[in-house]
């Protein structure tokens, strides 16, 4: 595990393939961590679901309307859009979780059949030796085995509904997930500035396609631009060359208009979100950072360029 702010942390992220988009429901990220004192993460948003599984400890979770106090043995979903916050409790002396975000049309009809709501965000889930595998196994399966990935999706899914059945008696189908089942086909994802050089078809302009969707996906998670270029076996300085040629502007560049693009669209739409809540929805550590990258880019402050919408 690698050593950040709050918590000891293995965490893998991909883009998903073609494969996987078509199958409707798909992994972005996925994690283990073992907390920090004073692990706290938010308030903020993400853009997909996320599913995370309490291992260890309690932890307190808070969302726009409700809070909720949770222990091992429990499940609860994100949703996208929602500002939220979960800390470790003052009461457990360790917390460690494990998650996996997902996106795709499938993805919220499989959060509605296992009866889970903003307002209901949690279940207890039985943590016995197949789910830890199949959480494992999803983990190792990043960035590659796309079959065997969306086997162990829908395996845990399945497994989750039947610990659903047990609990409440009542038999649950998979059918809201599966698109051949319920006659629904999966939409198709909408084509980003990336897919206008589709027509490429050299080895560089792939891993430089799959960089810039990369960050397009994870631009709000800690990347590190030579993390990004070990990613995809090329060395640092010929990354950035040939990343430049490609789209204009070096990587860095390119991940910061992309959370700057973001913060401006938060900024001035959604005046009730409060300024360090987008800091942290965006990537960045703390206010005061994202104030002067944010003054940086564009020559006023995030208070500032709100008050100007006024």
């Amino acid at each position: 595990m690698k050593e950040y702010t709050h918590e000891y942390a293995d965490i893998r992220m991909q883009v998903p393939s073609d494969l996987q988009r078509s199958a409707g429901l798909y992994v972005l990220r996925s994690g283990f961590n073992r907390a920090k004192p004073g692990y706290d993460v938010g308030p903020k948003r993400i853009e997909c679901y996320s599913f995370h599984f309490i291992l260890k400890g309690k932890l307190c979770l808070e969302d726009e309307e409700n809070s909720h106090e949770l222990q091992e043995g429990q499940l609860f979903v994100l949703f996208p859009h929602v500002s939220y916050r979960y800390y470790k409790a003052e009461s457990s002396p360790e917390l460690s979780l494990s998650w996996i975000a997902m996106g795709g049309p499938q993805t919220s009809a499989a959060v509605e059949a296992l009866g889970l709501t903003q307002s209901r965000p949690s279940m207890s889930i039985r943590f016995n030796a197949e789910l830890r595998i199949l959480l494992r196994r999803i983990h190792t399966s990043m960035g590659g085995r796309p079959y065997q990935q969306l086997s162990n999706v829908y395996a845990l899914l399945d497994l989750l509904l039947l610990g659903c059945e047990q609990s409440s008696g009542h038999q649950l189908t998979m059918s809201a997930v599966n698109p051949q089942k319920n006659g629904h086909m999966p939409h198709k994802e909408p084509i980003t500035e990336v897919e206008q050089h589709k027509g490429e078809t050299s080895v560089q302009a792939l891993w430089l396609d799959y960089c810039a969707r990369y960050m397009q996906l994870h631009y709000a998670e800690p990347l590190r631009i030579d993390n990004l270029a070990a990613e995809v076996s090329v060395h640092r300085s010929h990354f950035s060359f040939a990343f430049r040629e490609r789209f204009g502007m070096p990587p860095k560049a390119y991940l910061t208009k992309l959370r700057m693009t973001k913060a401006h669209e938060l900024v001035t739409t959604d005046r009730e979100a409060p300024i360090h809540e987008i800091a942290l929805t965006v990537g960045y550590p703390d206010l005061f950072t994202f104030t002067r990258a944010f003054s940086r880019y564009y020559g006023i402050s995030p208070s500032d360029a709100r008050r100007q919408q006024e």
